[in-house]
């Protein structure tokens, strides 16, 4: 699994580095999750649409992907790139997964990351509940 987060960088041209490395990843099977102007630059090149999943895919995440969206009834594959959410997600994603794998609940969790601006989508504790 590869996540995409950050932003442009002014030396290349606008999203060629997002679009080519999804582009080479999607084909060698890597699923790909994006948050951020990763997952904006990526949308604006229809790595985010299940109409390109066939074409930009592997055969084995062309297999997954479409079995999972088939299985929740969505006629047809997830999309290559699933997004995550803003930037502000990115480190949210990476608590998320640290806390599910030493078995932390909202409960019992050591800490908690709030939001920096009040939102109520963003005042949860980081965990899932068991």
């Amino acid at each position: 699994m590869f996540l995409f987060a950050g932003c442009n960088n002014v030396k290349i041209s606008q999203d060629l580095n997002f679009i080519t490395i999804a582009r080479r990843i999607l084909k060698e099977n890597v699923q790909v999750l994006a948050t951020g102007c990763g997952a904006g630059a990526l949308m604006r090149h229809g790595f985010l649409d299940p109409a390109n999943t066939a074409k930009l895919c592997g055969d084995s995440l062309k297999t997954v992907l479409t079995a999972i969206g088939e299985a929740n009834g969505l006629d047809g594959p997830l999309p290559p790139v699933l997004h995550m959410g803003s930037c502000v997600d990115n480190s949210r994603a990476v608590a998320v997964a640290v806390a599910n794998k030493l078995g932390w609940t909202r409960i019992n969790s050591p800490w908690w990351l709030p939001p920096l601006k009040l939102s109520p989508k963003k005042q949860s504790p980081l965990a899932p509940m068991p």
